[in-house]
């Protein structure tokens, strides 16, 4: 069977540079060997012989074309292509994209300065016109820390609860102690 790759995280994730590691697998197969290569001319190169590939800004150098390989003793299979797209460089905040016929699609796109036109050629202008005038669109439920706004909402709400809670505890105990010096200071006779 023709294998089929997934990822095990967000794929949004490589908008920030962050890692990715994609999965593959065949339904059936018995002894089936895994491994994972990038498309080369004359012949293809091997990266990783195992189920799980790991993408992060240090292992991508240039885009390239990604397949999985599944095979045994009777027979070899390869997946669809997985498109890398380098955005913007490991040695300027990386950002990369990937895309694949057996994926769904995202957008990279980030706001940062505007451009100097008196320096840059057209071609660099283009380029960085690309990563420069973007802004994130994809998730909108995405905070700025790459995490779900949901997350972020419920920590930040569990977080207000625990020193509300402290502080409850601590007033009480507060007036608790000067009660109990009260009645030491002043014990009643009976």
């Amino acid at each position: 069977m023709k294998p089929h790759f997934w990822p095990l995280s967000s794929l949004e994730m490589t908008c920030w540079g962050q890692p990715v590691v994609f999965r593959c697998r065949s339904e059936r197969g018995t002894d089936v060997q895994y491994a994972w290569y990038r498309v080369g001319k004359p012949n293809n190169i091997i990266l990783h012989t195992s189920t799980d590939l790991h993408l992060h800004c240090s292992n991508i150098t240039e885009d390239s074309q990604l397949f999985c390989l599944a095979s045994n003793d009777v027979s070899s299979q390869s997946s669809e292509f997985i498109s890398l797209q380098i955005l913007q460089p490991a040695d300027k905040n990386c950002v990369y994209l990937i895309s694949s016929k057996a994926l769904s699609s995202y957008d990279c796109i980030r706001s940062t300065t505007s451009l100097s036109t008196s320096t840059q050629t057209t071609e660099e202008l283009l380029s960085s016109a690309t990563v420069s005038q973007l802004t994130w669109s994809q998730n909108k439920t995405m905070s700025w820390s790459g995490l779900p706004l949901w997350y972020e909402c419920l920590r930040w709400l569990l977080f207000s609860a625990m020193i509300t809670i402290l502080y409850v505890v601590l007033t009480c105990l507060k007036s608790t102690s000067r009660r109990l010096m009260a009645q030491v200071k002043h014990p009643k006779h009976i």
